[in-house]
């Protein structure tokens, strides 16, 4: 459905709400727009499910096709990336959020990851920042480059994207990362930010499934 807002410029918050006013959804759903599942919950019982049909000759077509649309999940945050910035080789990307959720600090089952391995293969440069994120773990990766602040990571950056629902990301200086940033773009993938906000202090601003742009 995220997919579908970005393309036909529609908001997926807004359809979301909609589809919460249906009781038999119910106003708590957890209907959020973002990026990939995945871990040792969600992600493996869908591929139990999946092998499970396949032994007993069972297509699945639907368990199939969710995880079909997640693997091709994070690859989208690129896609939109390449559209903004025309070409990412030569591009400098910073990525504010490392790990796979707030308040842990292993880098496994990261979105961030595979989205910068992405980038890298593209041919741009990355920097990044997490509060949390190990640095033994950090150590394994050189294909980016860790900073110490948002401020650090945003410097001379062509997109700056938050990845990571840290809650410390909403109080970030926006004048400040504005003023740092070669070009002001903002790519927040899990809809954490207010882009009225941002829009009048002069960034272009990307959510997830809410429309081709902002």
């Amino acid at each position: 459905i995220a997919n579908i807002c970005d393309e036909v410029d529609a908001d997926a918050l807004r359809v979301s709400d909609g589809l919460r006013s249906d009781t038999r959804i119910g106003s708590k759903a957890f209907l959020s727009p973002g990026l990939g599942f995945a871990g040792g919950t969600l992600a493996r019982d869908t591929k139990v499910l999946a092998a499970l049909s396949s032994n007993v000759g069972y297509e699945a077509p639907l368990i199939n096709g969710v995880l079909k649309v997640n693997e091709k999940r994070n690859s989208t945050v690129v896609g939109k990336l390449e559209r903004i910035c025309g070409t990412l080789h030569g591009k400098l990307i910073g990525i504010l959020g490392l790990t796979y959720k707030p308040n842990t600090s292993t880098l496994r089952r990261s979105a961030a990851i595979e989205i910068i391995e992405q980038l890298v293969g593209e041919g741009a440069a990355v920097r990044s920042y997490d509060p949390m994120a190990s640095t033994e773990e950090i150590a394994h990766h050189k294909e980016f480059e860790f900073c110490t602040s948002p401020y650090e990571t945003a410097r001379d950056s062509d997109a700056l994207v938050f990845i990571t629902q840290w809650p410390e990301f909403k109080e970030i200086d926006f004048d400040r990362i504005k003023a740092s940033m070669r070009v002001p773009v903002i790519v927040d993938t899990q809809n954490m930010l207010n882009p009225e906000i941002l829009l009048g202090k002069g960034f272009e601003y990307y959510g997830t499934g809410r429309g081709s742009s902002r």
